[in-house]
């Protein structure tokens, strides 16, 4: 009879102790204000986020390659459009690491450098976001014939480290 009482109360904790397995990538998995609750938040956030910026950067890269070219003009050979491309997946890969050091650095335990990196991601990712958005309303504001020409200036808040660069 113990034997059947113990496997009855093993066959009735299983449903729990899955649920418990399974519930972890929810913010109300975990209690509110704690790390993990935190985090998952800020990390749907992010992915959020990050979806809404490669929708505006591709938009980007598509406008400066469609830049109207005349007889006056060069012929675009898409190195703007690939340095562009290349730079985002750069500046995602520095993203990641810069805000893992500034989770790092925070001293805290548990889970919240955790947290405190995916918030860094999202706050780098919303200037990112206002930059590359910013950089589209410069470039439409251009005339077509001089959007060859001049859209250039107009990324330069893309490259913040070379900003001040003089350009050829």
């Amino acid at each position: 009879m113990p034997y059947r009482a113990t496997a009855l109360l093993l066959l009735t904790a299983l449903p729990t102790l899955g649920f418990a397995q399974d519930c972890t990538d929810r913010a109300e998995c975990w209690p509110e204000g704690s790390a993990m609750h935190t985090g998952v938040l800020l990390a749907e956030e992010l992915r959020t986020l990050d979806e809404e910026l490669a929708v505006a950067h591709k938009a980007l890269i598509e406008q400066v390659g469609a830049a109207p070219v005349t007889d006056e003009t060069p012929q675009p050979d898409g190195m703007l459009t690939r340095a562009l491309r290349d730079q985002q997946k750069a500046w995602l890969r520095y993203r990641a690491g810069e805000c893992q050091l500034i989770g790092a650095l925070t001293g805290a335990g548990g889970s919240w450098p955790s947290a405190y990196a995916t918030d860094c991601e999202l706050s780098l990712g919303q200037q990112r976001l206002e930059d590359v958005q910013a950089a589209r309303e410069c470039i439409n504001a251009i005339s077509e014939q001089d959007r060859i020409f001049e859209q250039g200036e107009c990324l330069r808040d893309l490259a913040p480290m070379a900003r001040d660069l003089p350009i050829p």
